[in-house]
């Protein structure tokens, strides 16, 4: 079993609000080893044992006003993601 240091290591320099991965099956146990308090976002593969929200559960929310005033919020500098 991996201990994923690097991972571990790369987690401990950020404070994430949420995650977006592809396949839960081949990413969660990683993230789930690291991830404490980030929304973890998926499209396939979902795992029963981990809290991982499916990319049609945030489309499917209708704006609200504070949804709208966080859009409203992003400006040409924020930052979306980061990549090491």
């Amino acid at each position: 079993m991996a201990d994923f240091g690097k991972l571990k290591h790369v987690m401990g320099l950020l404070t994430l609000e949420l995650i977006f991965i592809q396949d839960a099956k081949k990413y969660g146990q990683a993230l789930k080893a690291v991830v404490k308090d980030a929304e973890i976002i998926y499209l396939v593969e979902p795992k029963d044992e981990f809290l991982f929200t499916h990319f049609n559960g945030l489309i499917a929310v209708k704006p609200t006003v504070e949804i709208e005033d966080a859009f409203a919020a992003i400006k040409p500098d924020t930052v979306a993601k980061t990549l090491f």
